[in-house]
C-alpha cells in the first residue's frame, strides 16, 4: 500500500550534516560575543494597565547595537520571561501572547524596519548579503543577537531568568533554536512555523522571501552554488536539533508553502526531548492564528 501524505510528513528524518568546523566556528562567534562589552540600556517608555514598557538597547555581533521591547507586568515581583522573536520580512504580533503571569521581550531583527517597506515586490535581500562569508552573514548576526539577549536578561535585577521560554515565528525559530542549544537557562520553546530548516530540501519547496532571496543569488552567479550549499549548513536549523535539552512545541500547517511541512518535521523528528506538535492538516503559515496562542500558552503553563 503506498504511503499517505501523512506517513511521509511523519517518516522525514534526513541525517544531521555539519561541517567539520562546525562546533568550534560557533564556539569562537559565542567566545568573541562575551569579549564585548553589552552597554545594555533599559529606557522606561509607557505603561499600560499590566505592564511597564521599556525600550531595550545593547552591543552584540561585530559590536553592533540590537534592540528590543521589554515589558514588566504590575502583579508578580520577578517574573519568568518570554523572549519573542518574529519571521524575515514578516511582522508578527506578539500582544496575544502578553499574559500578566510572566515578562515579556520582544526581540527585534536587525534591518527590521526596513521590512515590508517596498511596493515593488522587492526584498530587503540580507540574505545575499555575504552570503559567501560566513562570518558576516545575516543569520549569524541574528543567532547571536538572541543568544546576547538572554544575557542582557539575566542582569535585570527585576526579572527571573533561572527558566526563559522563547516563542518564535518562522525564521525566528531558527534563532531560537540556537540560542536555545547554547544556553542552559533555555527551558521552553515554542516554535511556530519554523523555517530555515532541512535546508536542501526547503531550497527546492519554500516560497518565502528568504528562499527566493537565496536562489535569485544562485541564479544570477556563476559557479557559486557548491559554496553557497556549504555555508548554509553553519546555519541550518536542523544541524543544532541534536543538541536542544528543553521541552519544545512546534505548530504545523500541513500547507504551509512559507515554511513547509516535510521541513518542520525533518526539524521535529530530530529533535532529542520531550516534544508536542500541534498540526493543521488544512491550513498554511502560521496555522491556528486566533485560537493557537491561547493553546502555546496553556502548554507552557503545564510544562513549568
Amino acid at each position: 500500500m503506498p504511503k499517505s501524505p501523512f506517513d511521509k510528513l511523519y517518516q522525514t528524518l534526513p541525517a544531521i550534516d555539519r561541517e567539520n568546523d562546525f562546533f568550534s566556528f560557533w564556539n569562537q562567534a559565542i567566545s568573541d560575543v562575551k569579549a564585548i562589552s553589552m552597554k545594555s540600556e533599559i529606557t522606561k517608555k509607557s505603561k499600560n494597565k499590566n505592564f511597564t514598557i521599556s525600550n531595550v538597547k545593547f552591543v552584540s555581533h561585530e559590536r553592533s547595537f540590537s534592540t528590543g521591547e521589554l515589558h514588566i507586568p504590575f502583579e508578580i515581583d520577578k517574573p519568568k520571561v518570554i523572549i519573542h522573536i518574529g519571521d524575515y520580512n514578516n511582522k508578527t504580533d506578539f500582544k496575544p501572547y502578553f499574559t500578566t503571569e510572566f515578562a515579556h521581550f520582544v526581540v527585534k531583527l536587525k534591518g527590521e524596519s526596513s521590512f515590508q517597506k517596498n511596493n515593488n515586490d522587492e526584498t530587503p535581500s540580507y540574505f545575499n548579503d555575504n552570503i559567501l562569508d560566513i562570518n558576516s552573514y545575516y543569520p549569524k548576526s541574528i543567532y547571536i543577537d538572541l543568544y546576547r539577549a538572554i544575557d542582557v536578561l539575566r542582569l535585570n535585577k527585576d526579572l527571573n531568568c533561572d527558566s526563559i521560554t522563547i516563542n518564535a515565528m518562522g525564521f525566528g525559530c531558527a534563532a531560537a533554536i540556537f540560542a536555545a542549544a547554547h544556553s542552559h537557562r533555555i527551558k521552553t520553546l515554542i516554535l511556530n512555523s519554523p523555517s530555515f530548516a532541512y535546508l536542501p530540501e526547503s531550497q527546492n519547496r519554500s516560497s518565502n522571501d528568504i528562499t527566493n532571496e537565496i536562489n535569485n543569488y544562485i541564479a544570477k552567479t556563476k559557479g557559486k552554488k557548491p559554496k553557497i550549499k556549504k555555508n548554509l549548513k553553519y546555519f541550518d536549523s536542523i544541524n543544532f536539533s541534536d543538541k536542544i535539552k528543553c521541552r519544545t512545541l512546534m505548530i504545523v500547517g500541513f500547507k504551509d508553502n512559507l515554511s513547509p511541512a516535510k521541513c518542520s518535521f525533518a526539524l521535529f523528528n530530530n529533535l532529542l526531548v520531550e516534544k508536542t506538535m500541534h498540526a493543521y492538516p488544512e491550513e498554511g503559515f502560521n496555522p491556528g492564528a486566533k485560537k493557537q496562542p491561547k493553546e502555546s500558552l496553556n502548554w507552557l503553563l503545564e510544562k513549568i
